[in-house]
C-alpha cells in the first residue's frame, strides 16, 4: 500500500501538468511564465503533446516551428508569437477566441483532414500556408495570409489558391477611443487600440472646416499584437477657435481605414465675452441696473457673480 500511495504522489504533478496555461508575458520556455512555474514541453523542440491555454491581454513568444499534434488543444485567448512555421496536424484542437491573435512570423500548413480548427479572433501567417487535402478552418474571425496558399483545403468555406489574400473579418485595428484635451494651449492628442493586425503606421489630418484636410503627422504602429496600446501626440500649432482632427490607420500592404473627425474649441481668453443672461441669487432673472449679488450667464456657457451697490 505504501508503495501505491508514493507511486500515486509522484505521478501527480505529471498529471497536473498535461495542461499549461501562462500567467505572464513574455518568452514560451521561461518557466516562470507559466502556472506552476513549468512550460509546456516541446519534443524535438517543436511537437506538442499537452493542451496550452494563452490568456488574454498576455503575450508568448516561441522562437522556433510548433507542431500541435493529434488529441492537443491549443486555446489562444491572448497573443501567441511563433517565430517559425506551425502544422496543425490531423486531429489537433486549435481554438483562436475573439480576443485572440495567433501571429506566425513564417509559414503554415492545416494538415489533411484536420477539421477542428476554429479562428474567431485573427490568424496572420507571414508567409506561405499550404491547406491539407480535406482540411477546414471555421469561424467567425479573419485569417490573413502573406505568401500564396495552396491545397484543397478551405478556409471559411473558401477555397485557397491565392497570394497575399484574406479570409474572413480581419480587422486592421480595434480603436476604443480617439479623443483631444488641451494642456498649457496646447491640443493633445489620445487614442486607444485594442488589438492590431499587420499595422505600419497612423496618420493625423487636422482641419479648419472638417472639410478640407491635411495631413500633419505620422506615427509608427505596432504590427500585429492583441495588447492594448495608448498612443498621444501633441499639436503645437493651435490656434483660438475650432479645429478638427481625423485618424487614418494604413497596413503594411498599403491597405487603410479612416476613423470619424473629432474637434476641439480653443477660447480667447481676452476676448470679449457675450452677457445672455443676469440672475440674481434666488434664480431669478433681473435688469442690467440691479444692485446687489447678481450671476451673469455668458454665451460660451461660463458665469461669474458680480456685486453692484
Amino acid at each position: 500500500m505504501k508503495n501505491l500511495i508514493i507511486i500515486f504522489i509522484i505521478m501527480m504533478p505529471l498529471l497536473v501538468l498535461s495542461q499549461y496555461t501562462n500567467k505572464a508575458t513574455g518568452d514560451w520556455g521561461t518557466g516562470t511564465n507559466w502556472d506552476g512555474n513549468i512550460s509546456p514541453p516541446l519534443t524535438s523542440g517543436k511537437k506538442l503533446n499537452d493542451d496550452v491555454t494563452v490568456i488574454q491581454s498576455t503575450t508568448i513568444t516561441h522562437s522556433g516551428d510548433l507542431e500541435v499534434q493529434a488529441g492537443t488543444t491549443l486555446s489562444v485567448d491572448g497573443e501567441l508569437i511563433i517565430t517559425g512555421n506551425i502544422t496543425f496536424k490531423n486531429g489537433a484542437i486549435v481554438v483562436v477566441s475573439s480576443t485572440g491573435i495567433l501571429n506566425i512570423l513564417s509559414s503554415g500548413g492545416n494538415a489533411n483532414n484536420s477539421t477542428n480548427i476554429t479562428i474567431d479572433g485573427q490568424l496572420v501567417i507571414s508567409d506561405d500556408f499550404t491547406a491539407g487535402n480535406g482540411s477546414t478552418i471555421i469561424g467567425s474571425g479573419g485569417v490573413t495570409i502573406g505568401g500564396t496558399t495552396s491545397g484543397s483545403g478551405t478556409i471559411f468555406g473558401e477555397n485557397t489558391g491565392c497570394s497575399g489574400c484574406s479570409f474572413g473579418a480581419t480587422l486592421s485595428i480595434n480603436l476604443i477611443s480617439f479623443k483631444t484635451e488641451e494642456y498649457n494651449n496646447l491640443n493633445h492628442l489620445t487614442w486607444i487600440v485594442a488589438c492590431q493586425v499587420n499595422n505600419n503606421y497612423y496618420t493625423i489630418y487636422k482641419s479648419y472646416d472638417n472639410y478640407n484636410w491635411v495631413d500633419i503627422a505620422q506615427i509608427d504602429g505596432e504590427g500585429t499584437t492583441n495588447r492594448i496600446i495608448e498612443y498621444r501626440w501633441c499639436d503645437e500649432k493651435n490656434i483660438y477657435g475650432t479645429l478638427y482632427y481625423k485618424l487614418r490607420q494604413t497596413d503594411y500592404d498599403g491597405n487603410y481605414e479612416e476613423f470619424p473627425s473629432i474637434s476641439h474649441t480653443t477660447r480667447d481668453p481676452n476676448a470679449k465675452r457675450e452677457i445672455i443672461n443676469k440672475i440674481n441669487l434666488l434664480g431669478t432673472e433681473v435688469k442690467d441696473e440691479y444692485r446687489g449679488f447678481s450671476i451673469n450667464i455668458y454665451h460660451d456657457g461660463g458665469y461669474k457673480k458680480t456685486y453692484r451697490r
